[in-house]
Protein backbone atom coordinates (compact mmCIF):
# COMPACT_ATOMS: atom_id res chain seq x y z
CA UNK A 1 0.00 0.00 0.00
CA UNK A 2 2.82 2.40 0.86
CA UNK A 3 4.56 1.54 -2.41
CA UNK A 4 1.41 2.35 -4.39
CA UNK A 5 1.04 5.66 -2.54
CA UNK A 6 4.64 6.70 -3.20
CA UNK A 7 4.41 5.63 -6.84
CA UNK A 8 1.36 7.88 -7.15
CA UNK A 9 3.27 10.73 -5.51
CA UNK A 10 6.24 10.07 -7.81
CA UNK A 11 4.07 10.35 -10.91
CA UNK A 12 2.80 13.73 -9.70
CA UNK A 13 6.30 15.01 -8.85
CA UNK A 14 5.50 15.18 -5.14
CA UNK A 15 8.60 13.10 -4.33
CA UNK A 16 11.84 12.37 -6.19
CA UNK A 17 11.97 8.62 -5.54
CA UNK A 18 9.96 5.82 -3.98
CA UNK A 19 11.61 5.02 -0.60
CA UNK A 20 9.56 1.83 -0.26
CA UNK A 21 11.06 0.31 -3.42
CA UNK A 22 14.20 -0.81 -1.60
CA UNK A 23 12.44 -2.50 1.29
CA UNK A 24 11.33 -6.10 1.69
CA UNK A 25 8.09 -7.51 2.98
CA UNK A 26 7.81 -8.29 6.67
CA UNK A 27 7.85 -11.98 7.39
CA UNK A 28 4.60 -13.12 8.90
CA UNK A 29 4.86 -15.62 11.75
CA UNK A 30 3.66 -19.07 10.81
CA UNK A 31 0.08 -19.65 11.87
CA UNK A 32 -0.28 -22.42 14.43
CA UNK A 33 -3.85 -23.73 14.57
CA UNK A 34 -4.95 -24.88 18.02
CA UNK A 35 -8.22 -26.71 18.53
CA UNK A 36 -9.93 -27.18 21.89
CA UNK A 37 -9.77 -30.54 23.61
CA UNK A 38 -12.86 -32.30 24.90
CA UNK A 39 -11.81 -31.50 28.48
CA UNK A 40 -11.51 -27.81 27.59
CA UNK A 41 -14.94 -27.86 25.95
CA UNK A 42 -16.42 -29.35 29.12
CA UNK A 43 -14.79 -26.62 31.21
CA UNK A 44 -16.34 -23.97 28.97
CA UNK A 45 -19.75 -25.65 29.08
CA UNK A 46 -19.64 -25.87 32.87
CA UNK A 47 -18.68 -22.19 33.14
CA UNK A 48 -21.57 -21.22 30.85
CA UNK A 49 -24.08 -23.38 32.71
CA UNK A 50 -23.12 -22.03 36.14
CA UNK A 51 -22.67 -18.38 35.22
CA UNK A 52 -24.62 -16.06 37.51
CA UNK A 53 -26.77 -18.84 38.94
CA UNK A 54 -25.88 -18.36 42.62
CA UNK A 55 -28.51 -17.22 45.10
CA UNK A 56 -26.45 -14.15 46.03
CA UNK A 57 -26.42 -12.82 42.48
CA UNK A 58 -28.22 -9.52 41.99
CA UNK A 59 -29.85 -8.23 38.84
CA UNK A 60 -31.56 -10.14 36.03
CA UNK A 61 -30.57 -13.74 35.52
CA UNK A 62 -28.89 -14.78 32.27
CA UNK A 63 -31.34 -15.92 29.60
CA UNK A 64 -29.03 -18.67 28.33
CA UNK A 65 -28.40 -17.08 24.95
CA UNK A 66 -24.61 -17.38 24.97
CA UNK A 67 -24.77 -20.82 26.59
CA UNK A 68 -26.98 -21.97 23.71
CA UNK A 69 -24.85 -20.13 21.17
CA UNK A 70 -21.79 -22.12 22.28
CA UNK A 71 -23.54 -25.41 21.46
CA UNK A 72 -24.64 -24.12 18.05
CA UNK A 73 -21.11 -22.92 17.27
CA UNK A 74 -19.65 -26.28 18.26
CA UNK A 75 -22.20 -28.24 16.25
CA UNK A 76 -22.12 -26.13 13.08
CA UNK A 77 -18.54 -24.74 13.02
CA UNK A 78 -20.16 -21.47 11.92
CA UNK A 79 -18.59 -18.06 12.20
CA UNK A 80 -20.20 -16.22 15.09
CA UNK A 81 -21.93 -13.77 12.73
CA UNK A 82 -23.41 -16.67 10.76
CA UNK A 83 -24.72 -18.41 13.88
CA UNK A 84 -26.26 -15.20 15.24
CA UNK A 85 -27.91 -14.59 11.85
CA UNK A 86 -29.80 -17.92 11.85
CA UNK A 87 -33.56 -17.46 11.51
CA UNK A 88 -36.56 -19.64 12.11
CA UNK A 89 -36.88 -20.28 8.36
CA UNK A 90 -33.26 -21.46 8.11
CA UNK A 91 -33.99 -24.56 10.19
CA UNK A 92 -35.36 -27.77 8.66
CA UNK A 93 -36.30 -30.42 11.21
CA UNK A 94 -38.94 -32.09 9.04
CA UNK A 95 -37.05 -35.41 8.89
CA UNK A 96 -36.85 -35.86 12.63
CA UNK A 97 -39.46 -38.64 12.73
CA UNK A 98 -37.38 -40.56 10.18
CA UNK A 99 -34.39 -40.39 12.52
CA UNK A 100 -32.48 -38.04 10.22
CA UNK A 101 -30.44 -35.02 11.38
CA UNK A 102 -31.71 -31.46 11.49
CA UNK A 103 -30.55 -29.27 8.62
CA UNK A 104 -29.40 -25.68 9.03
CA UNK A 105 -28.93 -23.33 6.08
CA UNK A 106 -26.29 -20.62 6.40
CA UNK A 107 -27.32 -17.78 4.12
CA UNK A 108 -26.57 -14.58 6.02
CA UNK A 109 -24.43 -12.97 8.68
CA UNK A 110 -24.62 -10.16 11.21
CA UNK A 111 -22.65 -7.02 10.46
CA UNK A 112 -22.14 -3.89 12.54
CA UNK A 113 -21.76 -0.53 10.81
CA UNK A 114 -21.07 2.71 12.61
CA UNK A 115 -24.16 4.88 12.58
CA UNK A 116 -26.37 2.05 11.37
CA UNK A 117 -25.95 -0.48 14.16
CA UNK A 118 -26.07 -4.26 13.87
CA UNK A 119 -28.30 -5.88 11.28
CA UNK A 120 -28.64 -9.14 9.36
CA UNK A 121 -26.90 -9.09 5.99
CA UNK A 122 -28.77 -11.23 3.44
CA UNK A 123 -25.63 -13.10 2.35
CA UNK A 124 -22.68 -14.63 4.25
CA UNK A 125 -19.02 -13.68 4.04
CA UNK A 126 -18.28 -15.46 0.73
CA UNK A 127 -20.15 -17.47 -1.90
CA UNK A 128 -18.68 -20.68 -0.45
CA UNK A 129 -20.06 -19.69 2.97
CA UNK A 130 -23.62 -20.21 1.71
CA UNK A 131 -24.25 -23.84 2.63
CA UNK A 132 -26.65 -26.31 4.24
CA UNK A 133 -25.37 -28.37 7.15
CA UNK A 134 -26.63 -31.38 9.04
CA UNK A 135 -26.03 -30.75 12.73
CA UNK A 136 -25.38 -33.20 15.58
CA UNK A 137 -28.23 -33.97 17.96
CA UNK A 138 -26.82 -31.97 20.89
CA UNK A 139 -26.97 -28.81 18.76
CA UNK A 140 -30.36 -29.76 17.33
CA UNK A 141 -31.80 -29.99 20.86
CA UNK A 142 -30.61 -26.47 21.64
CA UNK A 143 -32.03 -25.13 18.37
CA UNK A 144 -35.39 -26.77 19.07
CA UNK A 145 -35.43 -25.08 22.46
CA UNK A 146 -34.75 -21.73 20.81
CA UNK A 147 -37.47 -22.38 18.22
CA UNK A 148 -39.97 -23.11 20.98
CA UNK A 149 -39.35 -19.62 22.37
CA UNK A 150 -40.30 -17.99 19.06
CA UNK A 151 -43.06 -20.40 18.07
CA UNK A 152 -45.56 -17.56 17.60
CA UNK A 153 -43.14 -15.31 15.73
CA UNK A 154 -42.66 -14.92 11.97
CA UNK A 155 -40.36 -17.06 9.85
CA UNK A 156 -37.75 -14.28 9.63
CA UNK A 157 -37.30 -14.09 13.41
CA UNK A 158 -33.75 -14.67 14.63
CA UNK A 159 -32.91 -17.57 16.95
CA UNK A 160 -30.73 -15.29 19.08
CA UNK A 161 -31.94 -11.86 20.13
CA UNK A 162 -31.83 -9.40 23.02
CA UNK A 163 -34.63 -8.73 25.49
CA UNK A 164 -35.65 -5.86 23.22
CA UNK A 165 -35.92 -8.15 20.21
CA UNK A 166 -32.84 -6.73 18.49
CA UNK A 167 -30.00 -8.91 17.14
CA UNK A 168 -27.53 -10.22 19.70
CA UNK A 169 -24.29 -8.61 18.54
CA UNK A 170 -21.07 -10.63 18.12
CA UNK A 171 -19.19 -8.22 20.40
CA UNK A 172 -21.68 -8.68 23.22
CA UNK A 173 -21.52 -12.46 22.81
CA UNK A 174 -17.70 -12.39 22.91
CA UNK A 175 -17.75 -10.16 25.99
CA UNK A 176 -20.17 -12.47 27.79
CA UNK A 177 -18.09 -15.54 26.92
CA UNK A 178 -14.96 -13.91 28.37
CA UNK A 179 -16.90 -12.95 31.51
CA UNK A 180 -18.19 -16.51 31.93
CA UNK A 181 -14.68 -17.95 31.82
CA UNK A 182 -13.23 -15.27 34.10
CA UNK A 183 -15.93 -15.70 36.75
CA UNK A 184 -15.49 -19.48 36.67
CA UNK A 185 -11.69 -19.04 36.91
CA UNK A 186 -11.21 -21.05 33.75
CA UNK A 187 -7.72 -20.19 32.53
CA UNK A 188 -8.43 -20.47 28.81
CA UNK A 189 -8.18 -17.82 26.13
CA UNK A 190 -11.22 -18.74 24.08
CA UNK A 191 -12.90 -16.81 21.28
CA UNK A 192 -15.93 -17.99 19.27
CA UNK A 193 -13.49 -18.81 16.45
CA UNK A 194 -11.95 -21.50 18.68
CA UNK A 195 -15.14 -23.55 18.28
CA UNK A 196 -14.83 -23.19 14.51
CA UNK A 197 -11.24 -24.44 14.58
CA UNK A 198 -12.25 -27.30 16.83
CA UNK A 199 -15.05 -28.39 14.52
CA UNK A 200 -12.84 -28.15 11.45
CA UNK A 201 -10.13 -30.20 13.13
CA UNK A 202 -12.50 -32.94 14.29
CA UNK A 203 -14.07 -33.26 10.83
CA UNK A 204 -10.70 -33.29 9.04
CA UNK A 205 -9.26 -35.97 11.31
CA UNK A 206 -12.31 -38.17 10.89
CA UNK A 207 -12.58 -37.63 7.13
CA UNK A 208 -10.30 -35.29 5.17
CA UNK A 209 -9.45 -31.62 4.72
CA UNK A 210 -11.84 -31.10 1.81
CA UNK A 211 -14.82 -32.37 3.79
CA UNK A 212 -13.88 -30.04 6.64
CA UNK A 213 -13.49 -27.12 4.22
CA UNK A 214 -16.94 -27.77 2.73
CA UNK A 215 -18.50 -27.76 6.22
CA UNK A 216 -16.66 -24.56 7.14
CA UNK A 217 -17.53 -22.81 3.89
CA UNK A 218 -13.86 -22.26 2.98
CA UNK A 219 -11.43 -23.43 0.37
CA UNK A 220 -9.25 -26.40 1.30
CA UNK A 221 -6.17 -24.14 1.45
CA UNK A 222 -7.79 -21.68 3.86
CA UNK A 223 -9.19 -24.47 6.03
CA UNK A 224 -5.80 -26.16 6.34
CA UNK A 225 -4.05 -22.87 7.08
CA UNK A 226 -6.45 -21.40 9.62
CA UNK A 227 -8.88 -24.02 10.94
CA UNK A 228 -7.36 -27.51 11.01
CA UNK A 229 -4.87 -28.38 13.74
CA UNK A 230 -2.05 -30.53 12.45
CA UNK A 231 -1.54 -33.82 14.27
CA UNK A 232 1.83 -34.15 15.95
CA UNK A 233 3.73 -36.80 13.94
CA UNK A 234 4.22 -40.12 15.70
CA UNK A 235 7.86 -41.12 16.26
CA UNK A 236 9.20 -43.17 13.37
CA UNK A 237 10.67 -46.44 14.70
CA UNK A 238 12.81 -47.03 11.61
CA UNK A 239 15.79 -44.80 12.57
CA UNK A 240 16.27 -46.61 15.89
CA UNK A 241 16.24 -49.95 14.08
CA UNK A 242 18.99 -48.81 11.72
CA UNK A 243 21.01 -47.18 14.50
CA UNK A 244 21.31 -50.57 16.18
CA UNK A 245 24.15 -51.18 13.68
CA UNK A 246 26.23 -48.77 15.72
CA UNK A 247 25.98 -50.83 18.90
CA UNK A 248 29.38 -51.80 20.42
CA UNK A 249 30.72 -55.08 18.99
CA UNK A 250 32.84 -56.04 22.01
CA UNK A 251 31.75 -56.50 25.58
CA UNK A 252 33.12 -53.74 27.82
CA UNK A 253 32.97 -53.43 31.55
CA UNK A 254 30.47 -50.95 32.83
CA UNK A 255 31.87 -47.62 33.90
CA UNK A 256 30.45 -48.31 37.36
CA UNK A 257 32.23 -51.68 37.70
CA UNK A 258 35.78 -51.78 39.14
CA UNK A 259 38.49 -52.88 36.73
CA UNK A 260 40.79 -55.88 37.40
CA UNK A 261 43.69 -53.54 38.09
CA UNK A 262 41.70 -51.90 40.86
Amino acid sequence: MLSLMFNFALRHDAVHHNPVAGTTRLKQPKTVVKALTLDELEQIRAAAAQWRTGKSMSGPRPDGQVRDLIEVLIGTSDRIGEALALRKCDIDDSRREEGKPMRVTVCGTLVTITGKGTYRQQYPKTDASRRTLEVPEFSAEVIRRRLARIEDEGEEHLLFFTRNGTPLTPNNARRTLRKMLTDAEVNLKVSPHAFRRTGGTVIARATDSQTAADALGNSKEIAEKHYIEVDAPAPNPTPAIHLERLAPRNSHASADEPSEAA
